[in-house]
């Protein structure tokens, strides 16, 4: 059965509307072009009446672009090219009027007769037009909606004033009288997914959207959103891409939201004199601006909804400088499977996504949420950097060959034009350059772990120690031995305190029994055999011990993810390194004076005792180092390295609560114990310990407590500095 004709006209006219915007689409992404022929080969497969329609709006996108970087373009450039689709018996008036309007918006004078002249066939009409008006003012926008004034009412809304026009879509500032607030009222000739996928976002770093409206009538549709008037990070680049590193800092930033307050006729908040963003230096602005909309996007692929065309006039600032993410037109949602890859901006686009892009191409990885990222990551070198990460291009001769001219800059080099030799601008380097790695397993594999590691780049300490600079001490650490730093602070220690206490036992306790010189030799002996098997087990367990460690470094080292016992090992190296000692100097502080008194049977009880308390001195001192000097070296070193390939640390909060607790226990027993001994001892009616040792036993223990008590105010500062980084409440300190 045939259709009713006006039912079939009406799909003849949406279908040559979605080819439209297609071709407007690629169209954005080449124009101007070079050569008419570049227009040309974006036309679908239609009827000639639908790809003359779309030639002409095509040919319009260009003039206007082109006259927007001072390119002034008359018809005569395209019309030769273009004859089979436009002779001048096909030439549409509106054609003529863009033209017209274009020289006049570029200060141009032109007069009818000249129009006239050029274009005999709409001579009569041209007449008939109010030409000072034409002259004056655009009728209408490319997209071919009406221009709304300000004053002017459409439904619910009353517009204040424009804000900016696309292809498709002109957006407003307005005010929605039944709920008297404020909004941006995008205007276009349909609707789109965008108002269901955004209804599933609410994030403070996605712009959020109210509820749409279709004014069937007039053929417009209505989206109304939360007005966002602080500019977009496309006006920042612009601003600053000219100005050189030192002249940049978070101030200028307030500076540029400012002047965008004021054009939007809204008055710029005031702002505290210590403002910590008004405070930070360009790379930690460009962080802190990454971080957030990395957290955006992650709140979106949460889910299931890709972006897909993030790039800087998709980020809209708020007056307090908070980045929102805006223009989800061409996103997809895994969800509802509704989408495609194809979409967004090329000078923004993954590898994979260009691929993608490309109907040449068969074969390409998934565009998923690491394209997002991907896409993130060229933005912020874009603000960081005052460029792309890879040089402007000619123009190319057809959409293929602009996918394919990205596509051969993303194998190279970024380049860096400003040089920042700032902690956080090498490590902003860091994180940028792996994130636009070609091969998607090679970037971080979520916008949280971006975020995470974006947010180092605001405490220059701590990610000094996930990036340390070559030559620095940390940096030879973690090419170092493990195995032979864990032995200096582990056995050197005890090994000093070894030597101590075998020359107070020998001048306190065995000098007692001078009528029996082979007390000492015996004692001599035993030292050393006890020693000696004390030394070779804990040099044994220490040896498993930094196998583990290195086996986690090991894996760090293949850039996977760190399981929770690997970090667990590396977090605990410290603990179970002093435990080494302290179960030694218990264990054989027993076993000692009861194998002196089988070889001596009148080695006296009370001399046992004295001689435990002598070792419970020389131990206590002793387990202090290993474990504060193991901890801060796994803290500041290998802790950083392990959990650096997913930059995930899930039970941190757990462990940072027992770190801290296991501190406060040995700062307490490095006091404790050592003092608690040597007063047992000065305190026994049979003792009769020199005043040089008591001197140097007591120096020993204040060196001790001094020690503990500094190694114990880095190592939580040390936490708390990876607690604002990975802790389950991140630091807002710089958030607003």
């Amino acid at each position: 059965m045939n259709q009713p004709e006006s039912t079939t006209y009406g799909q003849t006219i949406q279908a040559t509307f979605d080819r439209l915007e297609g071709c407007l689409e690629q169209a954005q992404q080449i124009v101007p072009v070079s050569k008419v022929e570049q227009l040309i080969e974006l036309l679908p497969q239609a009827s000639l009446e639908s790809q003359r329609f779309i030639l002409a709006e095509l040919i319009k996108l260009d003039m206007t672009s082109a006259a927007e970087l001072g390119q002034l373009r008359l018809l005569d450039f395209y019309l030769p090219g273009c004859q089979a689709w436009l002779s001048e018996q096909e030439l549409p008036v509106d054609l003529v009027l863009e033209e017209l309007q274009v020289r006049r918006d570029s200060g141009q004078t032109p007069t009818l007769s000249e129009y006239q002249g050029r274009f005999p066939r709409w001579a009569a009409v041209l007449a008939d037009f109010q030409w000072e008006q034409i002259n004056t003012r655009r009728t209408n926008s490319p997209s071919g909606l009406p221009e709304l004034e300000a004053g002017q009412y459409i439904e619910d809304f009353r517009v204040l004033r424009a804000l900016g026009r696309g292809a498709f879509a002109q957006v407003y500032l307005a005010v929605q009288e039944s709920m008297n607030r404020l909004v941006a009222l995008k205007v276009s000739s349909r609707g789109t997914d965008e108002p269901q996928t955004l209804s599933r976002l609410d994030h403070p770093n996605i712009v959020r959207v109210y509820d749409q409206r279709a004014l069937n009538q007039q053929q417009v549709h209505l989206l109304y959103m939360q007005a966002v008037l602080g500019g977009t990070l496309a006006s920042v680049v612009i601003a600053t891409r000219d100005r050189p590193l030192k002249e940049l800092n978070g101030q200028v930033l307030f500076e540029l939201i400012d002047q965008a307050l004021i054009v939007a006729q809204q008055q710029p908040p005031e702002r505290e004199s210590d403002d910590p963003i008004a405070k930070m230096d360009w790379p930690t602005a460009v962080a802190w601006l990454g971080l957030q909309l990395a957290e955006g996007l992650q709140s979106a692929h949460d889910q299931g909804v890709f972006h897909r065309d993030v790039k800087p006039a998709n980020i809209l600032l708020t007056a307090e400088g908070k980045p929102k993410l805006a223009d989800f037109n061409v996103s997809h949602s895994t969800l509802t499977e509704k989408g495609s890859a194809v979409g967004g901006t090329l000078a923004y686009m993954s590898p994979e996504h260009l691929q993608a892009s490309d109907s040449s191409q068969t074969q390409f990885a998934p565009v998923d949420e690491r394209s997002d990222l991907y896409s993130l990551a060229v933005v912020l070198w874009e603000l960081w950097q005052g460029q792309r990460p890879w040089p402007s291009t000619g123009p190319a001769d057809n959409w293929s060959s602009a996918v394919r001219q990205q596509l051969d800059m993303r194998p190279q080099e970024p380049i860096s034009r400003r040089e920042d030799k700032s902690s956080a601008g090498q490590w902003l380097y860091r994180v940028l350059r792996q994130s636009l790695s070609i091969d998607p397993q090679f970037r971080p594999q979520s916008c949280n772990e971006l975020s995470m590691r974006l947010r180092l780049a605001l405490f220059p300490e701590l990610a000094a120690r996930f990036a340390p600079p070559l030559g620095s001490a940390i940096d030879r650490l973690r090419k170092a031995s493990i195995l032979l730093v864990a032995a200096l602070i582990t056995l050197v220690p005890n090994g000093l305190a070894g030597a101590l206490n075998f020359t107070y036992n020998e001048a306190v306790i065995i000098s007692k029994y001078k009528d029996n010189p082979q007390m000492l030799i015996d004692f001599k002996l035993i030292s050393w055999w006890i020693n000696g098997v004390a030394f070779s087990i804990g040099g044994l367990i220490l040896i498993y011990f930094c196998w583990r460690v290195r086996q986690c470094l090991n894996r760090a080292d293949a850039n996977l993810p760190a399981r929770l016992e690997d970090i667990d090992w590396v977090w605990r190296f410290g603990h179970r390194s002093a435990m080494i000692g302290a179960s030694l100097w218990v264990s054989f502080g027993l076993i000692f004076p009861i194998v002196i008194q089988w070889y001596q049977p009148q080695f006296q009880g009370s001399d046992i005792t004295h001689f435990f308390l002598s070792l419970a001195i020389c131990g206590g001192i002793a387990w202090i180092y290993p474990y504060y000097g193991v901890s801060l070296l796994s803290s500041i070193v290998y802790y950083p390295q392990i959990i650096s390939p997913a930059m995930s640390d899930p039970a941190f909060p757990a462990r940072a609560l027992w770190m801290r607790r296991c501190a406060d226990f040995y700062l307490a027993s490095s006091a404790v114990i050592p003092l608690l001994s040597l007063f047992l001892i000065i305190t026994r009616p049979d003792s009769d310990v020199p005043n040089y040792l008591k001197l140097i036993l007591v120096v020993l223990t204040l060196l001790a407590v001094v020690f503990s008590f500094k190694a114990y105010q880095i190592l939580n500062r040390i936490i708390d500095q990876f607690d604002r980084v990975l802790g389950s409440q991140q630091s807002e300190s710089v958030k607003h």
